[in-house]
Formats: C-alpha cells, structure tokens, sequence
C-alpha cells in the first residue's frame, strides 16, 4: 500500500511504502497500531518541522509486534543536551506510545 502524505495511521497488517519524502508540521508522521506490518521508507524521508520539538517520526501502538522498518531516514533539528531536548523536529524518530523516552531529568 503506497504512503503519499502524512499523518496517517496503519490500522491493516500488511506492507507499506513512501512515494515520496514526507513532512509533517506537527505531531507524529506515522503511527502503526496492529501486528505484522512492514514499512518500507523507499530511500525517502520523513521529517517534521514542527518549531518545538514535538511528535514521533513513526509511533507503535502498545501491544504490537512483527514490525519491519527499513531503507529510509526520519529527520528532525533536536537537540538533547543532558535530556533537555531543544530545536525543531520530531522529539522522537521511532518511539512507542506504550513507552516513551523522558524528555527531561
């Protein structure tokens, strides 16, 4: 199933692929929440350039498994200086809602 544009939610088992790079202005690109789904990122890029850093580049829905993410890049401006994370882009390039990395100590 070919991937146009951003957000979108993977609700199907399956595989899917980018058509081209994709860019989100807030909050997170791709957010899978079933089992066995193979995301193929096609050489291309998914970026956000949200002004803070906010949203995951691709999220996974508690519970899940079975998923491959390959041939691609997730870009995003932050910085993580000690745990502060400043700048623009994504807060997280692969991230569970389940667990998410803490922001701050």
């Amino acid at each position: 199933m070919p991937i146009s544009s951003v957000p979108i939610t993977i609700s199907n088992s399956g595989s899917y692929y980018l058509t081209k790079n994709l860019n989100v202005t807030t909050g997170d690109a791709i957010s899978i929440i079933t089992n066995q789904v193979t995301l193929d990122l096609n050489g291309f890029t998914i970026s956000s350039i949200a002004p803070s850093a906010t949203g995951t580049g691709v999220l996974l829905g508690p519970g899940i498994s079975d998923i491959t993410i390959l041939d691609g890049h997730i870009k995003g401006g932050v910085i993580n200086n000690a745990g502060v994370y400043s700048g623009s882009g994504f807060a997280n390039g692969i991230s569970s809602s389940f667990f998410r990395p803490r922001t701050s100590v």
